[in-house]
């Protein structure tokens, strides 16, 4: 069955990239081996949805690179937990561009995905459908869209305790 070609169609573009960064996470008790520095390879998809337009694409894709050089250059190679310089502020900052913080000694793959989401968002606006794919080593993934909402957990979450919480 074919689709009439005045229907409204989206279209999903995609690209990714890279980084090595360290980090640690302080909140974790000092046992677990998370509370330790350590690095990982990361890889970044990010993912455009919209019309077809005029010219037959959905978004130019050197305009998206060159964002995504930018997000790069501020993570690649190094130590996450010391991001916190990217301060919230009204205008991009300085050779940048980037207009969130990054969340201050406590880079987890969800917030660190949550961060790229958001700049994905301040780039285009409501412009797209925006989708994070962001990969921690090679089994480990946060997948970030703008649903606000999400489905209540079948079971319990279970958390490990924090090194700042009773025993």
């Amino acid at each position: 069955m074919s689709t009439p070609t005045n229907s409204p169609r989206l279209t999903t573009i995609s690209r990714s990239f890279t980084f090595d960064a360290a980090h640690r996470l302080p909140q974790m008790p000092p046992e677990h081996k998370c509370h330790r520095l350590h690095g990982h390879t990361y890889r970044v998809r990010v993912e455009l949805t919209g019309p077809l337009q005029a010219d037959g694409m959905v978004y130019e894709w050197g305009e998206l690179d060159e964002f995504l050089r930018r997000l790069h250059d501020i993570v690649d190679h190094r130590y996450l937990n010391d991001l916190h310089h990217l301060a919230p502020t009204t205008s991009p900052i300085p050779k940048t561009g980037i207009k969130h913080q990054v969340p201050q000694n406590n880079p987890t793959a969800e917030n660190m995905a949550r961060w790229i989401y958001d700049e994905v968002c301040s780039e285009y606006g409501t412009a797209f459908g925006i989708r994070i794919i962001f990969h921690e080593g090679e089994d480990g993934q946060v997948i970030v869209t703008g649903d606000e909402s999400p489905a209540e957990p079948k079971r319990p979450i279970r958390r490990p305790k924090r090194s700042n919480e009773a025993v």
